[in-house]
């Protein structure tokens, strides 16, 4: 699925990327916070423990596969993009005048190489 030039962003794509990039570390620094204060808790039983060190390595792993296929597609001679990656599905945010479908093709191709996300869960939208 490819999205053209979604109206909901601003048309200014690189104060888009740049202020996605800041709201996504935020969000992620909150959630490991949350994560690291609840795993010091001693009230806490060890299987919760074990339960919230599992979703730490997932968050690290969503991470580093998500930096991976942005400097991937970078690679492909794109300026700039996002990829927000959980188990359902990978989003993809591209900064471009248009895409052609062999572009589209090289992206999804990363994804499915990068992740196990079934090709119908990729979504790939452009930002000029």
């Amino acid at each position: 699925l490819v999205d053209s030039k979604d109206p909901s962003v601003d048309s200014d794509g690189e104060a888009y990327f740049a202020e996605a990039k800041v709201t996504r570390q935020r969000s992620r620094d909150e959630s490991v916070e949350t994560l690291k204060n609840m795993m010091q808790d001693a009230q806490i039983d060890a299987d919760l423990k074990a339960e919230m060190a599992l979703k730490a390595t997932e968050v690290a792993k969503s991470i580093e596969t998500e930096g991976k296929i942005e400097n991937l597609i970078k690679a492909k001679g794109f300026d700039d993009c996002m990829v927000y990656y959980d188990t359902e599905g990978v989003d993809v945010v591209v900064k471009t005048d248009g895409l052609e479908a062999a572009q589209v093709a090289q992206m999804k191709d990363i994804i499915l190489k990068e992740t196990s996300i079934p090709v119908e869960n990729i979504s790939i939208v452009e930002i000029n």
